[in-house]
């Protein structure tokens, strides 16, 4: 697989962190200064699928929301199978998060100096805090500029992990090859931030470096993995003919602003199976739409938006209206073809609240990372908002550790 591999050198860091998604550099950020830190990724920094993210961060932000209310939309969607304390951590961190992510300038869509949030499938109000439909690119772009002026934190790029390096059964570094050489960078403790596994999948809304790396890392070193069966599917990817592997996301959120799925003779199906129609849980409509290609031997369905003013779409959905128009569909008369693909992996390595997984010095945090706080299907953007509650939590874990004392090291998951 690697060819030419010159030699093995050795460096120690304090804190590495494996992938440059959300999860990761918000560890990073919040570990502090007085530590090293290195982030690993296995191509460019932006090569993430916090990146691509679409739609945005889900939390209590209004006065029309509350955190049960939170809590019985995700518990809803995710049929009553989620860890509700763990679910709960999250629900009621997540404030605090939106609050910081403003500090630090992360340029979120406001009116009158109040955000503008959306609402998406499954949720009762409307409580998703975004960056027009470009949310992960905006928040990415704003927290490297961050980690740019902070001496303690490196980047190593085009880096790929082979091993975790283990010492006594301990964390004790990893093994990679960078630029042809085969490294073994030490330190005292490891953050999995390697997101999911969609590039397995023939059709997915994945970044392409998603292949599922940090699963197979943590079952050499002995871990456990627990219901990687979870996968969710967004049901509204853009439909190319013979176009395979990665696919444009049409995020929820324009079904949010009264898009309507239909089949082929204009019929919107969802209506009569859900009571909040277009607007169902994603492995419900997922599951129509397949229902309904299979009875009518269709390749795809259709979303219907004509009920946006162009401009109001442009302006709303750049990112989308883009790619639209550069299959000649005019949004305000044309449905979208759309599909559904392997989008979101519910399942991974165990942790507890802190991120501890059962290997000493190793955490975990964002896609890669069991919390069950999705239950059995996630609710739109509580997955951002995952990466930010539990990459905090991880960092404080470190951060609270006093080097010169044993820590106990317990996680029963």
């Amino acid at each position: 697989m690697f060819e030419n591999i010159k030699n093995t050198s050795h460096y120690e860091w304090d804190v590495i962190v494996i992938g440059s998604g959300l999860a990761g550099i918000y560890t990073a950020l919040n570990i502090e200064s007085s530590k090293r830190i290195l982030v690993v990724t296995k191509r460019e920094r932006m090569n993430s699928n916090s990146s691509l993210a679409q739609g945005g961060i889900a939390a209590v932000l209004s006065k029309d929301d509350s955190i049960e209310l939170h809590l019985k939309d995700t518990m809803r969607a995710g049929a009553y199978e989620n860890d509700e304390l763990m679910l709960r951590y999250l629900i009621e961190s997540g404030p605090d998060e939106l609050h910081r992510l403003q500090e630090w300038q992360v340029p979120f869509d406001k009116s009158k100096g109040e955000l503008c949030l959306a609402r998406e499938g499954a949720h009762s109000v409307r409580r998703i805090a975004r960056c027009g439909d470009h949310t992960g690119k905006s928040l990415m772009e704003t927290l490297f500029k961050r980690l740019d002026k902070q001496p303690n934190i490196e980047v190593y790029d085009h880096t790929t992990v082979t091993d975790l390096k283990l010492l006594n059964d301990k964390i004790d570094g990893i093994i990679c090859v960078r630029k042809n050489k085969l490294l073994t960078l030490r330190a005292k403790y490891v953050v999995m931030a390697t997101g999911g596994l969609g590039q397995l999948f023939q059709h997915t809304t994945n970044d392409e470096t998603i292949t599922g790396d940090g699963f197979n890392l943590a079952k050499q070193a002995g871990l456990q993995l627990k219901h990687m069966d979870k996968i969710q599917f967004h049901p509204t990817a853009f439909f190319e003919e013979g176009v395979y592997g990665k696919r444009f996301l049409i995020s929820e959120a324009l079904r949010g602003e009264g898009a309507i799925l239909k089949d082929d003779e204009g019929y919107a199906f969802m209506d009569s199976l859900h009571p909040l129609g277009s607007l169902a849980p994603r492995d419900i409509v997922s599951a129509a739409i397949i229902s309904k290609m299979n009875e009518k031997s269709l390749s795809h369905v259709y979303l219907d938006a004509t009920h946006l003013p162009e401009l109001v779409f442009s302006k709303r959905f750049p990112t989308i209206y883009k790619h639209c128009k550069s299959f000649g569909l005019d949004t305000s008369r044309d449905f979208l073809p759309v599909v559904p693909c392997a989008h979101y992996l519910m399942g991974g390595i165990p942790i507890d609240q802190n991120g501890r997984t059962k290997l000493k010095g190793l955490y975990a945090c964002g896609e890669v990372a069991y919390t069950n706080v999705h239950g059995n299907n996630r609710l739109a953007s509580n997955s951002l908002l995952e990466c930010l509650v539990f990459g905090r939590a991880v960092a404080e874990a470190i951060n609270e550790i006093n080097v010169n004392e044993e820590r106990v090291w317990i996680i029963d998951k």
